[in-house]
């Protein structure tokens, strides 16, 4: 089962009108048709949705049918019916991860994050000291970390909260644009045995003191070294996540990574035994694909399909499918942001233009990073 993030609109809030579902039932539809060229744009579907009036195109044949009968295990148990113009049944997922990574940099408030939205909110991100190999949490953001949990869970109960940890703002931002980073505060804690029990002590101190439910690494750009000594930290930090609860009163913390869109990075791949054992599910970030700052070319930065590359979401969910990660524990990412080039010719708006680098922005990036 590939579960997934959300998407919500606003404008649509009130379900319980019958032309509403009944619209958003019918553009879904649209949107998977097997025919890219038949699937409506995102001004259409804006368009569609927002009149009750407005003019839906006939349904054409699905890009995929698939069935699936109940599994051993209930908590992965999903059926899916076949779907067809004339017979459409739906079904419900009893398991759905509706997931969704608050940044502490973020204009948006807390108190206005809508928790009934998500089974899952994760608050980012933690760093690590580099000296002591311990999570840090700047002194001008600790409030938000202190209140996040009680925040959200004070809305709704049945939200989990975790903490997300990463590479550090400037690593992370150079290996986004594709530069390599010299020295990486992960890459030294990963590496030694002592440094590794150090993090992972902290992370569950840390987790516990904030209020959160679980913890999250954020780590997209690990090198091949890096991510042999992956399968060790997972390992350990499992073991010590499984001992902790054993000798509290305090339920398993929950234990998730992001990933790439691919399993593998230059020349090795990802832990996949490793982290079938220790995670609980992995965020897929199946966005950023092009980016202003790096192509000289307009690009579909979250291409669900892209017959004209490898670089698509399909290609790489399959990837990991076929590696032997299971389904369901893949959580797909997708962004509710895009991004903006200077075109070397205004008149050419085509994917795939010349273009000089990002415009309107500082990196081109156009909305918010909510995953």
């Amino acid at each position: 089962m590939l579960k997934s993030w959300s998407f919500y609109c606003l404008s649509l809030d009130d379900l319980s009108s019958p032309w509403k579902l009944k619209k958003c039932l019918q553009v879904a539809l649209l949107c998977i048709q097997e025919n890219p060229a038949d699937r409506p744009t995102i001004l259409d579907v804006y368009t569609m949705l927002k009149s009750e009036t407005a003019a839906i195109s006939t349904f054409k044949r699905p890009a995929f049918s698939v069935k699936r009968d109940e599994d051993e295990e209930s908590k992965c148990a999903l059926k899916v019916k076949i779907c067809s113009v004339n017979e459409l049944k739906f079904s419900i997922s009893q398991s759905w991860i509706k997931a969704g990574y608050w940044y502490v940099g973020s204009e948006f408030p807390i108190s206005e994050i809508n928790s009934a939205l998500f089974t899952h909110l994760i608050c980012a991100f933690a760093n690590v000291d580099s000296s002591t190999d311990q999570l840090s949490i700047p002194f001008a953001n600790e409030q938000y970390f202190l209140s996040f949990s009680g925040t959200i869970r004070g809305k709704s109960l049945s939200v989990t909260t975790l903490l997300s940890v990463w590479n550090g703002q400037n690593a992370t931002g150079q290996s986004i644009l594709g530069n390599k980073v010299n020295y990486s505060v992960l890459s030294s804690m990963f590496s030694d045995s002592s440094h590794r029990k150090s993090f992972i002590e902290s992370s569950m101190k840390t987790a516990r003191r904030y209020g959160f439910q679980g913890i999250d690494l954020f780590w997209l750009w690990p090198n091949g070294i890096d991510l042999n000594n992956m399968g060790r930290l997972l390992d350990e930090w499992r073991a010590a996540i499984t001992s902790d609860a054993r000798n509290s009163s305090e339920p398993e913390l929950i234990l998730t990574a992001a990933v790439r869109y691919i399993p593998n990075h230059e020349t090795v791949s990802y832990p996949i035994e490793s982290m079938k054992r220790n995670l609980d599910w992995a965020h897929v970030v199946a966005y950023d694909y092009f980016l202003p700052s790096m192509d000289n070319v307009t690009g579909t930065h979250a291409a669900l399909y892209n017959p004209a590359s490898n670089i698509s979401t399909d290609f790489g969910i399959n990837n990991w499918l076929s590696r032997g990660f299971p389904a369901n524990k893949l959580v797909l990412g997708v962004p509710y942001h895009g991004y903006a080039w200077t075109l070397a010719n205004p008149n050419d708006k085509a994917i795939g233009a010349l273009a000089f680098g990002p415009a309107i922005t500082i990196d081109g990036s156009m909305g918010e990073c909510i995953h």
